[in-house]
């Protein structure tokens, strides 16, 4: 359908947790395929509207959720539960760590507009805090190639595992802490 031009934009997955509509990934990387899209988008002339930049909010690195936020997601093309998602996405912390970004929030934000492709982004909010926050990461611009060739080596680690089933997850979020690395 993209190849075709029948339309002007696209809403496509694309956040750190499954960056496949923009980059090849390792073997048996735990996501579905996306086969590099924005290939197909650009070379059609199609706009693309980034979607799911913060995973359904996993990428704040927390299974915490806003009072007023709608219930975790389903994940889109990720893994096969909300809570695995936001295990793999603690595994990125060291963007934070490393000085890239203040929080995960705001590396999968600045991630998602990295990429050319990409003419706007869709970011979920619950609270004006987290708008001024998404504004904030916004203005600082897209993460620096430094930190886009860490994240290749981060999605090395992911390779070969599992998409992973509810009850491995369950157990595993059990016995780690809900720290909140949102702002």
């Amino acid at each position: 359908m993209t190849d075709a031009g029948a339309f002007d934009s696209a809403p496509v997955v694309y956040n750190m947790l499954n960056p496949s509509a923009g980059t090849e990934l390792p073997s048996n990387y735990p996501a579905q395929d996306y086969g590099r899209l924005f290939q197909h988008t650009r070379k059609a002339g199609v706009g693309v509207i980034g979607i799911r930049v913060l995973a359904g909010g996993a990428l704040s690195g927390s299974t915490e959720r806003h009072p007023i936020a709608s219930p975790p997601p389903e994940p889109i093309g990720s893994a096969m539960s909300y809570d695995a998602d936001v295990l793999r996405a603690r595994r990125l912390m060291p963007l934070v760590k490393e000085g890239f970004a203040s929080t995960l929030t705001e590396a999968a934000t600045r991630f998602a507009l990295a990429h050319p492709a990409i003419g706007t982004i869709l970011v979920g909010m619950a609270t004006p805090q987290q708008f001024e926050d998404t504004l904030a990461a916004v203005q600082k611009g897209a993460l620096p190639p430094a930190a886009l060739q860490r994240l290749t080596t981060l999605w090395q680690g992911f390779a070969g595992e599992p998409r992973r089933s509810t009850e491995t997850v369950d157990r595993e979020v059990t016995a780690s802490s809900n720290v909140c690395f949102w702002g």
